[in-house]
């Protein structure tokens, strides 16, 4: 019996939140991340669910 396949739940579409280039505000943040990958955008998630504001820093597209 052939096993079924189907691809990883972080690649299915979602519905994203709008990314911004640069920082609009000249406020503080509470966290940089550096790394837009899997791991990066986990910790960023993480740190909004837990009221802290962070921003992603990565060299190529996000994600």
């Amino acid at each position: 019996m052939p096993a079924a396949f189907s691809d990883p739940v972080w690649r299915k579409p979602q519905t994203a939140p709008a990314f911004r280039s640069e920082r609009s505000s000249g406020g503080t943040l509470d966290a940089i991340i550096v790394g837009g990958g899997i791991m990066g955008l986990s910790t960023a998630l993480h740190a909004a669910r837990a009221g802290l504001s962070a921003q992603v820093l990565d060299a190529g597209a996000i994600g």
